[in-house]
């Protein structure tokens, strides 16, 4: 609770565009977590090392090879997106360029460039293009 209280200390306000083609693109006002080079290689050691210290346990299991090596490849890739999460969502609400329906990401939702947002209502994505400032 603690940590979440701190990240939620730290948003910051960006604007950012909703674009989806063949529509007019919308303007927001939202808050993102910047994420700090230690916070990501803190979650990268933790990510990667988790899942390399399993990997031996794992491999005790026949077929071998397979169990290793996706042991391995699950270390770099979850590695690799903790280490990339740059910005985070903090608070975020925007209506649908195509159907107005209101969207949303939840708290914490690392944030792409750019990032889909899913829409309930027309089942289209919109893209969010961030910008800080």
């Amino acid at each position: 609770m603690g940590r979440e209280r701190d990240a939620a200390d730290r948003a910051v306000a960006a604007t950012g565009d909703l674009r989806l083609f063949g529509y007019e693109p919308v303007s927001v006002q939202m808050e993102v977590i910047p994420r700090s080079r230690a916070w990501r290689l803190r979650r990268t050691a933790v990510a990667a090392g988790a899942l390399l210290l399993a990997t031996p346990l794992v491999a005790l299991l026949p077929p071998h090879a397979p169990w290793a090596a996706a042991g391995f490849l699950g270390a770099v890739v979850l590695g690799r997106r903790r280490w990339t999460e740059r910005l985070s969502a903090g608070r975020f609400q925007a209506p649908c360029p195509r159907c107005g329906e209101t969207l949303s990401l939840a708290p914490g939702t690392r944030i792409r460039a750019p990032q889909p947002v899913p829409c309930d209502g027309c089942g289209h994505e919109p893209l969010l293009e961030v910008r800080l400032g």
